[in-house]
């Protein structure tokens, strides 16, 4: 082939033609086929393929192949510790409580097992939210055991129903 270059066409005709082209491939797409090899591949469930954002004509193992770039929702969960720190991305429901500690970097429940043998010695904002009482008084004090304030919340609540009770 020579060295004269001589347009045969335009090439806004044949970018048209190639996204019509396209536009029809995703036209006879088996979306449910597509959602077996998603979760064959990827062990997730595909909620919903919101469509395709784009596609090209590519070259696979020396032929030409159709190359779609689509949009999905597929549901999944992320865990992560009270300080922020990721410790699994899993799809949604799929985290049993033996790899929910396998894992996890920390486990909480043996925290709340130590915490609740050492007797609670030290009271945080999550453990014991101030209670008031009818005076406006808070009625858990922080220097009592955590046993006894709760004892004494129980009684202030007892108090309640049964003066809401008795009016």
């Amino acid at each position: 082939m020579g060295g004269i270059k001589v347009k045969v066409n335009s090439s806004n005709c044949i970018k048209n033609s190639e996204k019509h082209f396209i536009s029809e491939l995703c036209k006879g797409f088996d979306w449910s086929t597509i959602r077996k090899i998603f979760k064959q591949r990827y062990h997730l469930d595909m909620l919903k393929a919101i469509g395709t954002r784009q596609g090209d004509i590519v070259v696979v193992d020396k032929q030409v192949a159709y190359k779609l770039d689509i949009k999905a929702m597929v549901p999944l969960s992320i865990v992560f510790d009270r300080r922020g720190n990721h410790l699994a991305l899993t799809p949604a429901g799929e985290m049993s409580a033996d790899s929910e500690k396998k894992t996890s970097s920390h486990d909480f429940k043996s925290d709340i097992a130590a915490e609740s043998q050492k007797g609670r010695e030290e009271i945080t904002a999550y453990d014991l939210l101030p209670f008031e009482n009818s005076e406006g008084s808070a009625a858990v004090d922080p220097n009592l055991d955590p046993k006894k304030n709760i004892s004494q919340m129980a009684n202030k609540i007892a108090s309640m129903i049964s003066e809401i009770n008795g009016k």
